[in-house]
């Protein structure tokens, strides 16, 4: 922390110097998001490390609006401060629309970027989230975010875990329709799909495990979900939770 504070003071003093030094304040905006990162570990609050740093992004894109990275780090830090706004019970969900209104000018600039397509998703389905606490509707929200991981999956099949992350939107999706009178079931087959390729890859993948027998679970295929918590019982032999939720699944009676 204070080291970081040192350089936070060094660059300051330079750019005191020379304002219009474009990198000198994506650099500062750099720290100040380091700064709250840590003050995240520390659990502390980290909003206002983020917000001097999304300033200091400003101050670099007022000078260059075509400064790509600038772009997608000043994205990525409305996505990080959304995140801590909802843990801390603040405004998440304006956030996270900042941040995917940014990561499409990132994308604009950057066409095809996959950290800005995998960002804009993730910010999505944060976004989704926050919505459906809310009490609105948070479709439109699960269905573009599933468009953008399939995107990045385009570009990159086995990067960034996204088979995962789009299976767990598709999932949500099916949830929502399903708990306002519509029917979830194409959305948790594609959630499944999703989750059996993430498994695919890594078999070790924890979240692809546990979604796919909360998944199978709650479409009735009891048999099927059992047999998914043998899987990763296999995988993860000290976790109690897959004995867990086989203890709950066998209660419920009877596969279909």
């Amino acid at each position: 922390a204070e080291s970081l504070a040192r350089a936070v003071a060094d660059h300051e003093a330079a750019l005191a110097r020379n304002p219009g030094f474009e990198l000198g304040h994506h650099h500062l905006g750099m720290v100040r998001r380091q700064q709250a990162i840590a003050a995240q570990a520390r659990r502390l609050d980290p909003r206002a490390s983020f917000r001097a740093a999304l300033a200091a992004f400003d101050a670099a894109l007022a000078r260059n609006p075509g400064f790509g990275i600038g772009r997608y780090y000043k994205a990525d830090t409305l996505r990080l401060l959304g995140e801590a706004e909802g843990a801390l019970g603040g405004d998440a969900a304006a956030s996270f629309r900042a941040a995917v209104a940014e990561f499409g000018a990132s994308l604009v600039l950057r066409p095809g970027h996959s950290s800005s397509l995998h960002g804009r998703a993730i910010a999505l389905f944060r976004l989704a989230g926050a919505l459906e606490k809310a009490g609105d509707d948070p479709r439109p929200e699960y269905e573009a975010a599933v468009e953008d991981f399939g995107a990045v999956l385009q570009a990159d099949p086995v990067g960034l875990g996204s088979y995962t992350y789009r299976g767990l939107a598709c999932e949500l999706r099916g949830r929502v329709e399903a708990t306002r009178g519509g029917d979830g079931g194409a959305w948790f087959v594609r959630a499944l799909a999703d989750f059996d390729s993430a498994l695919a890859r890594d078999p070790g993948d924890r979240l692809a495990h546990e979604r796919k027998i909360l998944t199978l679970r709650d479409s009735g295929r009891r048999a099927e979900a059992e047999r998914a918590c043998d899987a990763a019982l296999e995988r993860h032999p000290a976790d109690a939770t897959w004995e867990k939720y086989r203890g709950e699944i066998r209660a419920l009676g009877g596969g279909k």
